[in-house]
């Protein structure tokens, strides 16, 4: 007989809830529109698998963090992190969308 289920009180957050350790790059771009320079900073990480030929096939991920989030605490470039509560979504439109990695905790990895 299936479990029945119970209902939890509150928010619930759908999908896949994000655990383990990843390598986080920085980086600062600069844009220009309308005579106006912005800039910004990306913080990305990446999947990978070895393809036939002895190279790697990446796929890059945007990582992004709670609003309000100083740069002082965000990781460092090209450091190891241990994720402990973070989920995936979509972010763009059409052709433009793609998987990213909401980070709501985390902690450098030893």
């Amino acid at each position: 007989m299936a479990r029945q289920r119970t209902q939890k009180k509150g928010k619930i957050n759908y999908g896949l809830q994000v655990v383990g350790r990843i390598r986080v790059w920085v980086n600062e771009r600069e844009v220009k529109s309308k005579g106006k320079t912005y800039k910004f900073t990306d913080w990305v990480t990446s999947l990978g698998r070895k393809n036939e030929d002895g190279g790697y096939d990446n796929v890059y991920i945007p990582i992004f963090f709670p609003a309000g989030t100083e740069a002082e605490d965000k990781p460092e470039h090209n450091s190891v992190i241990f994720i402990t509560q973070a989920r995936l979504f979509v972010t763009g439109r059409g052709k433009y969308a793609k998987l990213s990695l909401y980070i709501e905790d985390w902690e450098y990895d030893d």
